[in-house]
């Protein structure tokens, strides 16, 4: 699943904020509702309430690109690519990462390059549809930012996050490396979501072996991890992954109870991408449990939620709770 790490780049930025404008506000008296906007939108993103994040910092990037503040651009493409990753919007993401690739171009600001070279990277890992193999262009980078270590410690974890869930799910020869040094990492700054991810990893780990047991203890830690900081993504995908286990161990019914929790969830975060994955999912265990109906109508509201650009959220949740797909 897609949400290893949440981003701590919105916290990294205040200071930023603060400093890029300084100096336009003698030239703009609009820098301060700008900023007062990204603020908000920090809070909405910390809160998982990305659609409200999206559009506040949509509003900043107006706002900063009207003042040809480039610093101010650059924070709020960076805020926006994150809440299109948390979200799975990956053309989105794209059509955003461009841009601001483009306009990075005019800053030598290592941090912003960094982060940019990441969330590209972790772009391509995420919009794999089949296989797990990064391009050499996204490896490259991947290994560069591993060997040279980023220009802020939050990148440089992240990346080995990442490198570590390739080698996790390549089933690489050197996983137990990876995964020794990810430990040490998460040690060094620990914290309930990184302790959360590395509980995930060690799960995923665990599953390729066979060691249910061992792989459900991991995830319901991790789970208790992600409650202390309520972070909704990382409990959807507990759910997403507890139901992989139980679908192996053959007891379709939890398998079913976990992803239409994990469902839930992704539709109040407003997450298009996994609650159409989480759909279809649906449908397949509920035809193999022989629930034809119901398994229409999830194929239904799948293609429903696909298909539509401008999703009355609230209007999906109450039809699934209702079953009504018509």
């Amino acid at each position: 699943m897609t949400n290893y790490y949440r981003s701590a780049w919105l916290l990294v930025f205040i200071g930023v904020l603060s400093a890029c404008g300084s100096v336009p506000e003698q030239q703009h008296e609009g820098v301060e509702a700008v900023n007062e906007a990204m603020t908000h939108g920090m809070r909405a993103y910390r809160d998982d309430r990305y659609l409200e994040a999206r559009q506040l910092f949509s509003k900043g990037l107006a706002h900063y690109r009207s003042m040809d503040d480039t610093p101010g651009a650059l924070v709020a493409y960076v805020n926006l690519i994150d809440v299109a990753l948390v979200t799975g919007d990956f053309p989105l993401a794209r059509h955003w990462l461009d841009d601001a690739i483009r306009l990075a171009d005019l800053e030598d600001d290592a941090t912003v390059r960094d982060r940019l070279n990441f969330q590209s990277v972790h772009l391509s890992w995420l919009s794999l549809e089949t296989g797990s193999t990064l391009t050499e262009s996204s490896t490259d980078t991947l290994n560069n930012l591993l060997a040279m270590g980023a220009s802020n410690p939050d990148i440089s974890q992240a990346a080995l996050f990442l490198r570590t869930r390739i080698a996790v799910r390549n089933d690489e020869q050197d996983v137990q490396q990876w995964l020794e040094k990810l430990r040490e990492s998460v040690a060094a700054r620990s914290g309930a979501l990184n302790l959360a991810r590395l509980a995930r990893l060690e799960a995923e780990h665990a599953l390729k072996k066979g060691e249910h047991t061992i792989t459900i203890g991991l995830l319901i830690e991790a789970q208790r991890l992600y409650r202390i900081e309520r972070y909704r993504p990382g409990l959807a995908a507990v759910h997403e992954e507890l139901s992989v286990v139980k679908e192996q161990q053959g007891d379709l019914e939890a398998a079913v109870i976990h992803a239409e929790q994990a469902l839930f969830i992704r539709l109040w975060i407003t997450d298009r991408y996994h609650s159409t994955l989480l759909l279809r999912k649906l449908a397949h265990m509920e035809s193999t449990r022989g629930n034809v109906e119901r398994a229409d109508e999830y194929t239904a509201i799948a293609d429903f939620a696909e298909g539509n650009e401008d999703i009355k959220w609230n209007t999906l949740r109450q039809r699934l709770r209702a079953g009504q797909v018509n």
